[in-house]
């Protein structure tokens, strides 16, 4: 019973830990050439003040364009256009 008790606690400590590894993503750009980003993010918090719940609703969209000019290990020399941002937000009934 003791071994099993310790084997379900190693378990639930284990698991969290591998969940939380690094990742590493790399871009290996180009020279001269446009590269597009765009990104859309909607997030909804629910909280609790004062013995009140508040509903916190937002969406955010981005886009921009990424022109390589120069790129050595150190630095990168790039272009950068933002095409869009928009934030909407809604925050105790108000938009």
């Amino acid at each position: 019973m003791k071994k099993l008790f310790f084997t379900f606690i190693s378990v639930l400590i284990l698991f969290p830990a591998m969940a939380q590894q690094d990742a590493d993503l790399r871009l290996n750009p180009e020279k001269n050439k446009t590269y597009r980003f765009r990104s859309f993010t909607k997030q909804t918090v629910i909280q609790t003040v004062n013995g009140n719940q508040q509903t916190i609703e937002s969406e955010v969209l981005y886009s921009f364009t990424l022109k390589m000019m120069e790129a050595t290990p150190e630095f990168i020399v790039a272009e950068v256009h933002l095409e869009t941002i928009a934030t909407k937000t809604n925050q105790m009934g108000r938009i």
